[in-house]
Formats: C-alpha cells, structure tokens, sequence
C-alpha cells in the first residue's frame, strides 16, 4: 500500500473533513474513495457507508436535506463527501463495518467487500460507460488484494 498523503494533496483536504465528522470506528466504512487510501488510483470524491444512528445525528447537525442515490439510498453530500445508510445492493454500514479495516487511521471496506460491491456497481444498468475503464482497473485491484481470481 502507498503512503496515506504520498500523492494526495488534493484529496488531503476531504480525508480531513472525512475525520471532522467525529465518527467513530464503528459508525462508517469508505466505499468509494477507497482505491485512493488503497494506493490503486486517484478517486474523485469519498463515499461512506454509515450507520442509520450516525446518519440521522450528521442530517440534524449539519441541516442538510436527504436525497437519493442513483442506486435508491438515502444520501446526504458534505463538501466532497457522499454519505448513505447503504451501499445500494442491500447492503448495511454494520455489515461493511463489520469487515472493515484500518487505512491510515481511516475505516476502509476489506478488499473482499470492495471487489463484490465493485462488480455489481460495474455490472448496473445506467452505469456510466466512462467509467469502465476505472471499474476494470479496480476489479483487478482488488482482487490481487483480496487474493481471489
């Protein structure tokens, strides 16, 4: 794995506010975003996973308006920060927690996790076909760290 900041100034600033939120280790889990704490690729933003007690207390502190994802979560967005109650394939923040690991001080999904949860957001109808190259890219990833085929 590469060094948390080698490489990540611009991204530097969202890992602060990531951490500014005051979760604890068992309130969330980067989803996406996690290639950049893995040291894969540069991601444009951070997605996490949060418990329903965690997302209703940062929706009354912040003031912010819930919406929906693309996938049908709640969603809230903090400065480059998307914040949902689940992953959009039935899958809660307590089960992502539950595997997660420490990157850098930060909750990250396990390889195992992110290469499931990466080939069914690769494989969604309406996925942007921009895109496929990055989920190519990350599939192979996470499967070498994962240690799977």
């Amino acid at each position: 794995m590469n060094n948390f900041w080698n490489g990540f100034e611009k991204r530097a600033a969202d890992f602060a506010a990531l951490k500014r939120l005051g979760l604890t280790d068992n309130e969330y889990c980067v989803i996406g975003g996690a290639v950049e704490l893995l040291g894969i690729r540069k991601s444009n933003d951070i997605d996490l996973v949060v418990t329903p007690s965690a997302f209703n207390r940062i929706v009354r502190e912040k003031g912010l308006e819930v919406g929906k994802s693309f996938r049908g979560s709640d969603r809230v967005e903090i400065d480059n920060i998307e914040i949902f109650k689940d992953d959009g394939f039935g899958r809660s923040a307590q089960d992502w927690i539950r595997n997660a690991q420490r990157v850098n001080g930060i909750m990250t999904g396990s390889p195992k996790d992110l290469l499931d949860w990466k080939r069914k957001l690769a494989t969604m109808p309406g996925r942007n076909p921009a895109k496929k190259d990055a989920d190519a890219q990350d599939i192979a990833a996470f499967k070498r760290l994962a240690g799977t085929k």
